[in-house]
């Protein structure tokens, strides 16, 4: 929860934490069910950490417990690659900042520059939209999709496209 200290600048308190996350499974989504806000993981071997918001909080840290959900997205979240190597009992949960869905946009920037979490990418709150990776990162993910290469330039049928479009919308990410 957002503070005023006496030198009036702001800090980030956590409002819940939870350290052994399977076994307090249960009392995450009944503490977070319908909540909007800002919430941060922490790699208790590393110290490394990871700042996001959600505009359902249950629902997105759902994703970071599905381990095939994790596993098919490894490659788009440095969170993900470090809760596969690492395991998720090594990792702690704080839900920083509950507040409205129209509080997030200030909120979670604000959570960024303070926490400096060093598994968040991007140098702004927000979207990929616009990001460019770096040179060694695309060639990092071209090493790790060359199997994939027959497969460019395939023509699909319409049929194979709607199973497609259809699977995908029941597996992508939500926020």
């Amino acid at each position: 929860m957002l503070m005023l200290q006496s030198n009036e600048a702001l800090s980030v308190t956590p409002l819940f934490t939870y350290d052994n996350i399977e076994d307090n499974k249960v009392q995450i989504w009944k503490d977070n069910k319908g909540k909007f806000g800002v919430y941060r993981w922490i790699n208790t071997v590393t110290a490394g950490s990871y700042v996001e918001s959600s505009t359902i909080i249950k629902r997105r840290i759902k994703c970071f417990l599905n381990t095939s959900y994790v596993k098919t997205y490894k490659h788009k979240s440095v969170i993900y690659s470090a809760i596969l190597n690492y395991g998720l009992s090594v990792f702690r949960l704080e839900i920083l900042d509950p507040c409205s869905k129209q509080e997030i946009v200030q909120r979670e920037p604000f959570c960024l520059n303070t926490l400096k979490p060093t598994y968040y990418i991007l140098k702004f709150a927000g979207s990929y939209l616009g990001f460019k990776q770096s040179y060694f990162i695309i060639l990092q993910m071209k090493e790790r999709n060359k199997n994939s290469l027959p497969f460019l330039g395939r023509i699909h049928s319409k049929e194979y496209k709607l199973k497609m479009s259809f699977s995908s919308s029941l597996f992508s990410p939500v926020k």
